[in-house]
């Protein structure tokens, strides 16, 4: 009588990484069909692409053995700046290659993404509408007056209800299946969206880099810089708002769902955020204007401008080894500018 067929179990840790190589695998077939709509989307709409990496002189920090560079994201495009467009971009390829008709999106009255969506939406001849966290104002403000202008719709959704909605991992939404629609999550922060920011690092191979610095409001960003890392690199995010395990968990969240959580060098600083998001202080907006005469680069006070402040505050107060190489990325943030 032949002997029952054993079974090895297989250890959770195993289990793991499988889940995760099928994840990579899935995403970079996807990501291969859109490559050449995103390409031609971006023709479509004028994306400046590569962006330029400059050198920040400053006394202060090459005394202390630094050396900083700035990937000016910046200059992408006058309303898709940055890390926006990193993000949109296979969002985009995706939304025409399924033959939707409108671009759904969420965030703040404030918001760089929801003004990034109206242009490029504008571009495409999509409709777009964005569900926006608060009560609806007496008026536009400056930013959704532009967003409407290029024909975007709004609806409000109070602040209660807003996180459940558009954060929530396991009760999505409706508008998540709402008719010949597209959504893009709130900051674009998705599979698709982290892989585009990945694309970043492909612009850098000139570059011998220790330490990676962006700033963070979802956290699609940081974890598209993450899963590019090599080994002896590692990320830095300074949070835009108050949001501590919060983005850290969504960082996790993005790495394990695009296969790209292990062995990954990264972390969130949550000192220099200012009060929260889109808040400031007369220090920020010293430093703001002290950047700029100095290198005559503009920051924005609600992203750009505090990982600057916070990577300047960490190099003068010795926190990295004489001879390391920090690549900051100037992701755009031309919201605090209106």
């Amino acid at each position: 009588m032949d002997s029952p067929a054993r079974t090895r179990s297989v250890p959770p840790d195993e289990i793991n990484v499988r889940r995760e190589l099928l994840a990579r695998k899935a995403l970079l077939v996807e990501t291969e069909h859109l490559g050449p709509l995103a390409a031609q989307i971006q023709q479509t709409i004028g994306i400046e692409m590569p962006t330029p990496v400059v050198e920040l002189g400053d006394p202060r920090w090459s005394d202390r053995g630094v050396r900083v560079l700035l990937k000016r994201e910046d200059l992408t495009h006058p309303l898709i700046r940055g890390n926006k467009w990193r993000k949109l971009k296979y969002n985009l390829a995706a939304c025409v290659d399924r033959g939707c008709s409108r671009l759904v999106t969420a965030g703040g009255a404030f918001s760089n993404h929801i003004l990034a969506v109206a242009a490029a939406g504008h571009a495409l001849g999509l409709d777009t509408l964005a569900f926006i966290r608060g009560e609806s104002p007496n008026g536009l403000n400056p930013v959704l007056l532009k967003a409407s202008q290029m024909g975007m719709q709004f609806r409000y959704v109070q602040r209660q209800d807003f996180h459940a909605m558009f954060y929530s991992r396991t009760q999505p939404c409706n508008v998540f299946t709402m008719q010949d629609s597209y959504f893009v999550p709130a900051g674009g922060s998705n599979e698709l969206g982290l892989f585009g920011v990945g694309e970043l690092m492909q612009e850098l191979t000139e570059h011998c880099i220790d330490i990676f610095c962006c700033p963070c409001g979802t956290g699609g960003t940081a974890a598209g810089i993450a899963s590019q890392l090599i080994s002896n690199q590692r990320l830095i995010a300074f949070a835009a708002l108050k949001g501590q395990n919060y983005l850290e968990n969504e960082v996790t969240a993005l790495l394990t769902s695009a296969g790209h959580s292990m062995n990954v060098q990264w972390m969130i600083n949550h000192d220099f955020q200012f009060g929260g998001y889109a808040r400031t202080k007369p220090d920020l907006v010293a430093f703001i204007r002290a950047f700029h005469s100095q290198h005559a680069i503009q920051l924005d006070p609600i992203y750009t401008a505090k990982m600057m402040y916070g990577l300047d505050y960490l190099i003068r107060s010795g926190q990295f080894a004489p001879g390391t190489t920090i690549l900051a990325v100037h992701t755009g943030g031309i919201v605090g500018l209106f």
